[in-house]
């Protein structure tokens, strides 16, 4: 059965180490450039009860780098401990991650 690892770390020089050691053991994934809606929300004026795409031209965002994969059982512990270890447990580089199983997935991961 295939799992999706899914993470999310602040940009910084360690969140390239990270990717670079994945790829280097073997692990694809995709990296995508991200915001969280926290800091999106507090970009946006105070009186706004809805957001409109007029609102996204406005907010200075904050980059976060967003990585998911699709893994093997036996890949969890590898890209995990990687992630762990190179993000100090989310101390050196805040963040998070999260495995969940996949039950059915197409195409050519």
């Amino acid at each position: 059965m295939k799992h999706l690892l899914f993470a999310v770390f602040e940009n910084s020089n360690l969140t390239h180490d990270i990717i670079q050691e994945l790829a280097e053991n073997g692990i694809n994934g995709t990296v995508l450039a991200s915001t969280s809606l926290k800091h999106f929300m507090n970009d946006l004026d105070n009186d706004v009860h809805f957001v409109s795409l007029r609102h996204f031209e406005k907010v200075n965002y904050e980059e976060n780098t967003t990585f998911y994969t699709l893994l093997e059982e036996n890949q969890i512990e590898l890209a995990t401990s990687i992630i762990r270890d190179l993000s100090g447990k989310f101390t050196k580089i805040k963040g998070g991650m999260f495995v969940v199983p996949v039950e059915k997935y197409e195409g050519s991961f």
